[in-house]
């Protein structure tokens, strides 16, 4: 609990006008309309295709590299022969074979698939391909959501005039498989496309897509939706553009879904299909689905989704059910080993980009959803390993949004004996003498992919008085779901408020439902989940949460679910707000209008950065100490430093000035901190602390971090990042290095959203800025 709270422009759009659109179910409420605003939807068009996927015009098949080659591929076969779907132990692995099983076996084909154990590992192995070819003699193997690693098995394959298609979504680069065909998102150009987020279930949809449109089929993969929508949640990826378009309408199919095996989990686990929503799938369905491949076999789990068996599918949906209470249970205990580490030493997380821990002890099977809980509660990339007999640590990488695991990894590619993944998620392997130095390798790793935006401050997105939690208004803030990576539940916060009572609740007491009321004496439940080991306030508070709406015995009803709360001391409880922000900005003369502040406030303190200590006309962040009046000169690089300043100074009295610091293009910038770089590898043993850089050149983290990254890339520098704020530096090798066009785009982009926040700053109201900070 008490994270930093960051409050995005929604807040500050209360007054937003709201326009006469036409929009799909009705206008939406103020609060909600500024919160699609501020998300980047800001035409009617556009909030209509985000809100209903009829609106929506998704991206051509074909558009995916490699799609025209594989139909091809497909198409110098002859009905009737067979092929082999290979697929991967994992709900999205699952799903993507089960559609091309059913789907291929609907256009003429004698299809038969094979997804290997968890303890084979992931991706296609040569001596169960061997055994398997020779037992079923395929005409094609079309490899599913792996493979893109797979070079010595398609050599074995193109060796035995055996056609090879690669479905797959995961890091992909030279040299790759020499596949007939590979479908792989990865392969876009444009790191914006609407179908770069595309799992390998969602790649495997859009490829039935396009096969059954070659064949004659035109609606048939819409048979699909059900497995498609299961897949893309299951493995959290970013739910935006053409892949929130195909949730939506897989959720909608779900709702009605014919297939027995899902009807029958359903059942199993006490779920109503016809209120499915996303949350229901990635923390209920899929983690029932994935038992089968952490403890068993994940050929269950296909069985599962394509039995039209009922007594069969109710087998093995009590099978699902429970393997996933034994997963839980293991998950518990690891979760509980990994909390006591940190809790014995918490530098891992306190002085580290991403968390590593590893044990001899450990089950790798659990290793991928006790790393995503860790990293949701730390907000930073996890990875967990085992350490094996042989010599070997393998484990499991969770990130968070920002911090892209598959371009982490890539990084360590001289490190890791091997590795894959995408965005949210991977696996590695790596020999145990290696450990020691993984966690800051790791950490510089990430440290260097971090992207613009990268922030565990939590988003509030609306504040809002307790009456107007209603069912009516729950129910429209699902207008926006679903929710997910990309498109989270909006966090709102209500102030002041005071716990009455508290019930404990779940098989274990591990959850909470909290009574809270305000100063008028109206009262709301609140849902606290797994929260039995957490202090319960002990004072009035302001509280963060989202809102959600559940079904009970047929009756629909408002949830609220707490996210974090801030305990009041009594000042904040006493008055909202008695600080004052005078508005100097648009002035010609600073040192006139400094005089004019000083003659009024003579103990105010300036707080100046981007200037040579001899000619600066203020204090460093780390100068700054409490003072009544704080007059902040130059504009402040992102809105974490300017609360971070307030908060330090805690005056009454800000006087905004806010000018453009003196080195205010890039490439001034990069010649400024090559020449600072400089001068700490010569004068200073190469060692900063990265704050220093941060003040000198007025820039956020994310600047800094991506600045030197990008002269380390031409050659100039080395850097590396240590403990806390550290940075090592030491002469380049004068070599530039390939990666310098990517480090160079993303500094780029860090680079605008400093911008766009400073251009903001100087043009927003000083009534909603003040509303902001309070």
């Amino acid at each position: 609990m008490q994270r930093e709270w960051r409050y995005t422009s929604a807040v500050q759009l209360e007054d937003l006008k709201i326009p006469d659109w036409s929009l799909p179910g009705g206008a939406l409420s103020p609060e909600l309309m500024a919160v699609v605003y501020t998300r980047g939807f800001k035409t009617e068009d556009e909030v209509a295709a985000f809100l209903m996927p009829e609106r929506y015009q998704p991206t051509l098949p074909t558009e995916l590299p490699g799609m025209e080659k594989a139909i091809r591929t497909i198409r110098r076969l002859r009905p009737g022969d067979k092929i082999l779907v290979w697929g991967d132990f994992d709900v999205d692995g699952m799903t993507s074979a089960a559609m091309l099983v059913e789907g291929l076996k609907k256009i003429g084909f004698d299809v038969v698939a094979h997804i290997p154990k968890r303890t084979e590992g992931h991706g296609v192995h040569l001596d169960s391909l061997r055994d398997i070819v020779a037992e079923n003699e395929p005409a094609l193997v079309l490899i599913c959501d792996t493979g893109s690693d797979a070079i010595d098995e398609v050599e074995y394959l193109r060796d035995r005039d055996i056609l090879t298609i690669i479905a797959d979504h995961h890091h992909i680069s030279p040299p790759m498989p020499r596949a007939d065909a590979i479908i792989n998102p990865r392969l876009l150009r444009e790191g914006t496309h609407p179908l770069i987020h595309l799992s390998g279930a969602g790649v495997c949809y859009l490829f039935l897509e396009a096969l059954f449109l070659e064949y004659g089929h035109k609606r048939e993969a819409e048979k699909f939706l059900d497995l498609v929508a299961l897949g893309l949640i299951a493995d959290v990826v970013r739910q935006v553009d053409d892949v929130r378009y195909l949730i939506q309408r897989g959720l909608r199919a779900l709702r009605t879904t014919e297939r027995a095996g899902l009807q029958a989990l359903a059942a199993q686990l006490d779920i109503e299909l016809v209120n499915l929503t996303s949350k229901d799938i990635a923390f209920t369905f899929a983690p029932a689905i994935n038992a089968f491949g952490r403890l068993d076999d994940a050929a269950l789990g296909l069985e599962l989704l394509t039995t039209k068996d009922t007594t069969r599918a109710q087998y093995l949906a009590g099978v699902a059910d429970s393997l996933n209470q034994k997963r839980k249970m293991m998950t518990q205990q690891i979760t509980d080993a990994a909390e006591r580490m940190i809790s014995d030493n918490p530098s891992l997380v306190e002085e580290w980009e991403a968390l590593v821990l590893h044990s001899p002890g450990w089950d790798g099977s659990m290793l991928g959803p006790v790393a995503a809980r860790l990293a949701d509660k730390y907000q930073k990339p996890v990875a967990l390993l085992v350490e094996k007999e042989n010599g070997i640590a393998s484990g499991s990488v969770r990130s968070i949004d920002n911090y892209p695991v598959d371009e982490a990894l890539k990084i360590l590619d001289d490190v890791l004996i091997t590795y894959g993944g995408h965005e949210g998620a991977g696996g590695m392997s790596l020999y145990l003498d290696e450990l020691p130095a993984l966690r800051r390798k790791l950490s510089n790793a990430f440290a260097s992919v971090r992207q613009p935006g990268a922030d565990t401050a939590l988003m509030i997105e609306g504040l809002l008085p307790l009456e107007r939690l209603t069912l009516d208004f729950a129910l429209e803030v699902q207008r926006l779901a679903p929710f997910g990576s990309g498109n989270d539940a909006p966090v709102f916060v209500t102030r002041d408020l005071e716990m009455r009572s508290v019930a404990k609740l779940g098989r274990n007491d591990e959850h909470r439902r909290l009574i809270v009321e305000n100063r008028d004496g109206q009262r709301q439940h609140v849902f606290w989940w797994s929260s039995s080991d957490l202090d319960l306030p002990d004072r009035r508070f302001d509280l963060a949460y989202t809102l959600n709406v559940s079904t009970f015995k047929g009756e629909r009803q408002m949830q609220i679910e707490l996210v974090d709360l801030h305990l009041l001391t009594g000042e904040d409880t006493a008055s909202e707000s008695a600080l004052e922000i005078l508005d100097y900005r648009d002035v010609d003369n600073i040192q006139a209008v400094l005089e004019e502040i000083y003659a009024r406030d003579t103990r105010a303190i300036v707080w100046a950065e981007g200037f040579s200590t001899s000619n600066s006309p203020g204090l460093t962040f780390s100068d700054l100490a409490e003072a009544d009046a704080l007059v902040i000169l130059s504009a402040p690089a992102d809105p974490t430093q300017f609360e971070k300043a307030v908060e330090k100074v805690k005056p009454h009295r800000i006087y905004l000035v806010a000018v453009d610091p003196p080195i205010n293009t890039l490439p001034d910038f990069l010649k400024m901190l090559y020449g600072l770089a400089s001068k700490v590898i010569d004068d200073a043993g190469g060692t900063v602390n990265i704050q220093k850089f941060m003040e000198r050149l007025a820039q956020s983290r994310a600047v800094i971090q991506l600045g030197l990254h990008y002269l380390e890339a031409l050659g100039k520098i080395r850097v590396e990042f240590g403990e806390r704020t550290r940075i090592d530096l030491e002469r380049g090798n004068g070599m530039p290095s390939g990666e310098a066009d990517g480090v160079e785009r993303r500094l780029r982009a860090a680079w605008e959203e400093v911008e766009t926040y400073r251009r903001y700053l100087r043009r927003v109201d000083i009534d909603q800025l003040l509303k902001g900070i309070e």
